[in-house]
């Protein structure tokens, strides 16, 4: 005689264990992001909906940030309620953030070169971001 199968319904999660730290950063950035546009639906504010913006991954340029903002406003508008629509839309259309250009040695500028050797080995070998001065250096 077989027993009947039990069935439950609704969400069920599992439980895995901790996070490697990569996986466990990006779930954490993930949940800024989310957290900052919820605050600007719930409160009307541009300045959360600018900063969840920033912190969304895919964004490699936060110069658009204002810009890509005022777009999908102007995209979304008639799905949104007017009231959250004025609370996000630029107060003076004059006041523009100016893009702040990287310095050129700066390895993480979007057209920067590749690096000849990865970043992290350099690190482990004490010769990147000043390690032979102090930072990981045998001598001290």
């Amino acid at each position: 005689m077989s027993r009947p199968m039990k069935i439950t319904i609704g969400v069920h999660g599992w439980k895995l264990g901790e996070l490697p730290l990569p996986l466990a950063s990006l779930c954490q950035r993930m949940f800024v992001t989310h957290e900052m546009a919820v605050d600007a639906c719930v409160h009307a504010s541009r300045e959360a909906a600018i900063q969840s913006l920033a912190f969304e991954p895919t964004i490699k340029d936060l110069s658009i940030v204002e810009d890509l903002l005022d777009a999908l406003l102007d995209v979304n508008e008639k799905y949104m309620p007017a009231e959250l629509i004025a609370g996000l839309q630029k107060k003076d259309s004059r006041r523009r953030v100016a893009p702040v250009e990287p310095a050129p040695d700066n390895p993480m500028r979007p057209d920067a070169p590749a690096p000849e050797v990865t970043p992290v080995l350099d690190i482990v070998a004490g010769t990147y971001w000043g390690g032979e001065v102090g930072n990981l250096a045998d001598s001290n």
